[in-house]
């Protein structure tokens, strides 16, 4: 990930926010109090107390290692995403153009919002529930003892049709019983479309090209109508330096067709390094150790590392805090979009390797749903927007009837019974759902993988709020920062043509199917259904380790490459979709 540089002034201010966040830690009181304890029983001076000060900071995996990690992680969330500062575009133009991009992708977003609105209140009508209603003592009780946190009502019944996600042959056939879904993204992000200049880069250079009949020649063959900054390839070979063949990966090396004992001393290798990371308690030292790879064995410590390390309590203490307060919000309310979520766990049931966890999926999602501290956390990510217009629920219902009333049409909440009216007033100047998002379609394919690496569901779900924070809320968020999904889009539209225009030509103009139609949900799902298991959570292993979101797209790229052959070979759309399929396929060996 490109951080904005601060200048020193920004700096200072920078150092004494970190100064006075970690003197409000739990670390820094404990360290404190050890330092103490020492100089009443050693009497030590003032002069030996600074060199026990000292000493003691930078021992191995101590203090130190958390103020590094504290500030690493803050930075990380409150920091800015960009381009990499080769691919500009001059003031005027770059500003006359972007002010134009914003005003599109704003009215893409209302729409997204009044869509969501539209199938939420319906969906509230025709199932004759309510939005959100306390659960009665009995119902507590019962709910309980089901510590899987479903439902007692079925909840396929209650729709007529479901939807098909991503999974190794995955039906293309979807109905709407969600709010929305990848259609609804690729349609709305299709219509936005900016004015301006438009640009392609290279590693040193910005060339700027002419319209033809309206349309840019970089546009041409297209899906979206935007001009953005994106990386080139050979930008993504500097980015992403540490994945050249020259370096030994975890993914490639371990399972090439080489001699048994070397893939052995490979392994056994790379693992005492992991350790020796996992030692150091430093998320810097496990984010390098990361970018080539971490074996199944240590992943859970070297990803608790990168993304759960911070200066405050126990990790295991804040575990258990997080999840019994979410357990006692689930134990209380019930929401509509509960039913969602369940209904949509269940299609982890498609793929042979996730089906064992449709209990912990469900589990993890329904706690999601009334997790209050995402909506802070995605707020300071600057990099990432969410759908939001409208907060509590009586301003999503009170939208809702003033556009049906508008249409003559009946007020959804006339159904609503008197038991709903106090959950109604707890919730007036609440976020509905609790953590501000209204899940997508696939929400739970976020979540399938993870289960993977975490037994337990309170580490799972902990694991799985940071990396939503992070990454997966700016794969469906209608946004023109960088590495959102827009940004994503339009980064393989332009890393495919300069990969390979042969192949983005025949797909364009022979068989009038869009490259990005085709890896739409591939990128929005972050590969999730679409690769093996283990090949998903490598190349997690690299987004967390990199920071960045950019590896997606040109891991799109690399399987389309991957394919090549057979996509040249095909003949209509349905062919093509034949052909992607990548049970067996080893991505960073295709990536390389």
């Amino acid at each position: 990930m490109g951080l904005v540089k601060q200048s020193p002034s920004e700096l200072e201010t920078l150092s004494q926010i970190y100064a006075t966040r970690i003197q409000a830690t739990s670390s820094f009181w404990i360290e404190k109090k050890r330092l103490m304890d020492s100089l009443v029983k050693n009497a030590v001076t003032p002069q030996e107390l600074e060199i026990l000060a000292t000493k003691s900071f930078n021992e191995y995996a101590g203090f130190r290692a958390s103020v590094e990690n504290y500030t690493t992680i803050w930075h990380q969330r409150h920091t800015a995403r960009r381009v990499d500062s080769s691919v500009q575009l001059p003031n005027s133009a770059s500003a006359n153009n972007m002010r134009t991009l914003e005003d599109q992708v704003q009215t893409a977003r209302i729409e997204l919002d009044r869509l969501i609105k539209r199938r939420l209140n319906s969906m509230s009508t025709e199932l004759n529930l309510p939005l959100t209603r306390e659960r009665t003592p009995l119902e507590k009780a019962a709910y309980e003892k089901q510590h899987d946190g479903e439902s007692s009502m079925n909840v396929s019944d209650m729709f007529t049709q479901t939807d098909c996600f991503p999974s190794k042959g995955w039906n293309q056939n979807t109905s709407k019983t969600c709010l929305y879904d990848d259609e609804d993204l690729l349609k709305i992000l299709k219509s936005i479309k900016s004015d301006g200049l438009a640009f392609c880069n290279s590693r040193n250079n910005l060339h700027f090209m002419q319209s033809i009949n309206g349309q840019s020649t970089t546009k041409i063959w297209s899906a979206l109508n935007v001009h953005m900054p994106t990386c080139s390839l050979e930008d993504m070979q500097s980015k992403f330096h540490e994945l050249h063949p020259k370096f030994k990966h975890v993914g490639v090396d371990d399972i090439a067709e080489a001699a048994s004992s070397r893939k052995e001393s490979f392994l056994s290798s790379h693992i005492e390094i992991g350790q020796i990371a996992i030692a150091s308690q430093s998320c810097l030292v496990a984010q390098q150790y990361a970018k080539h790879g971490i074996p199944p064995n240590l992943r859970p410590q070297l990803w608790n590392l990168m993304i759960q390390c911070n200066a405050s309590e126990s990790y295991s203490l804040h575990v258990s805090r997080v999840y019994k307060g979410l357990r006692n919000k689930l134990l209380h309310y019930d929401l509509l979009v509960d039913k969602l979520i369940q209904l949509d766990s269940k299609h982890s049931a498609n793929d042979n390797s996730y089906f064992v966890f449709e209990d912990m999926v469900c589990q993890i999602l329904l706690l999601w749903t009334r997790d209050e501290w995402l909506s802070t956390a995605i707020a300071t990510n600057t990099a990432a927007s969410q759908n939001r217009v409208f907060k509590s629920v009586d301003s999503l219902q009170n939208d809702y009837k003033l556009e049906q009333s508008a249409h003559s049409m009946p007020k959804i909440f006339d159904c609503i019974h008197e038991s709903c009216i106090a959950a109604k007033r707890k919730f007036q100047n609440v976020d509905y759902p609790q953590n501000g998002i209204y899940p997508i379609s696939g929400i739970s394919l976020y979540a399938m993988p993870i289960c993977f690496v975490y037994a337990d569901p309170g580490h799972a779900y902990l694991t799985f709020r940071e990396l939503y924070a992070r990454y997966f809320s700016r794969l469906h968020c209608i946004s023109s920062k960088p590495e959102t999904l827009l940004h994503l889009c339009l980064t393989f539209e332009v890393l495919m043509k300069q990969a390979d225009a042969v192949v983005f030509y025949h797909l364009s103009s022979s068989l009038q199917l869009s490259p990005l139609n085709l890896v739409f949900k591939w990128i929005l799902y972050g590969f999730v259904g679409i690769l093996d298991c283990e090949q998903v959570l490598l190349l997690w292993d690299r987004v967390i380790a990199f920071d960045s979101l950019e590896l997606i797209p040109l891991t799109a790229v690399a399987l389309v490459y991957h394919r090549r052959k057979q996509i040249m070979e095909a003949q209509t759309a349905d062919q093509v979709y034949i052909t992607a399929e990548f049970n067996s396929c080893m991505l960073f060996s295709a990536i390389r």
